[in-house]
């Protein structure tokens, strides 16, 4: 099992370097029960840190530092005891994030790159989606999310799972995990925004943005 994929190579974006923090990336690869750096080179081709990369230094310039993280998929989330062993084997890493944020205080920010459901035939079902579809979509991306509001990291994960993510929700684990990282240090969240894109295949794919202070 590989929870979480580490890298010790810098950003490179059109607006700058981005560079990782190193030290603090051996310091959280001491805490893993595996070899995060096995699958190092999928760091290659996912978008979702290459996205938060250029925001940061569209915001910041290379006045800044990054640890990036990979989230894989739970292993077996069909077994619930194949997925409290994946559970288990992250709690070590997480707590080692959860120190670093709190040693940082405020010049430590957690960003969690991810969307929620992917719904349609581009993604495997067998049927378009309309207005119905979308009214079932929000209706429970709205409920999984009041748990990432009221900072409760496992009834996210559990609220996602109760139909065997059907919507097939693949920030499952990056905001889980960004939310084990922040437990007990930011106290609340905010849902600021919340929507779908549609893809030209047939599909759509939600998102949001909430901030957790």
């Amino acid at each position: 099992m590989t929870p979480f994929i580490l890298t010790r190579k810098h950003f490179e974006t059109p607006l700058g370097l981005v560079r990782t923090d190193r030290d603090l990336v051996e310091r959280i690869a001491g805490a893993c029960e595996w070899d995060p750096f096995e699958y190092e080179i999928a760091h290659r081709a996912e978008h979702s840190i290459e996205f938060q990369a250029v925001m940061l230094a569209h915001l910041f310039g290379e006045d800044i530092h990054i640890v990036p993280v990979l989230c894989s998929s739970v292993a077996a989330e069909d077994d619930p005891q194949a997925v409290a062993r994946h559970l288990g084997l992250m709690s070590s890493f997480l707590s080692a994030c959860r120190n670093v944020v709190a040693e940082g205080g405020d010049a430590v920010t957690v960003i969690a790159g991810a969307d929620l459901a992917h719904v349609g035939v581009r993604f495997g079902d067998e049927f378009e989606v309309d207005d119905a579809v979308l009214a079932h979509i929000d209706a429970r991306d709205e409920e999984d999310l009041a748990h990432v509001c009221a900072m409760d990291a496992d009834a996210w994960y559990r609220s996602v799972m109760k139909d065997k993510n059907e919507r097939r929700v693949c920030g499952l684990n990056c905001i889980h995990a960004a939310l084990k990282s922040v437990e007990g240090i930011a106290q609340s969240g905010q849902l600021l925004h919340r929507g779908h894109a549609p893809d030209p295949a047939g599909g759509v794919v939600s998102f949001a943005a909430v901030a957790l202070v």
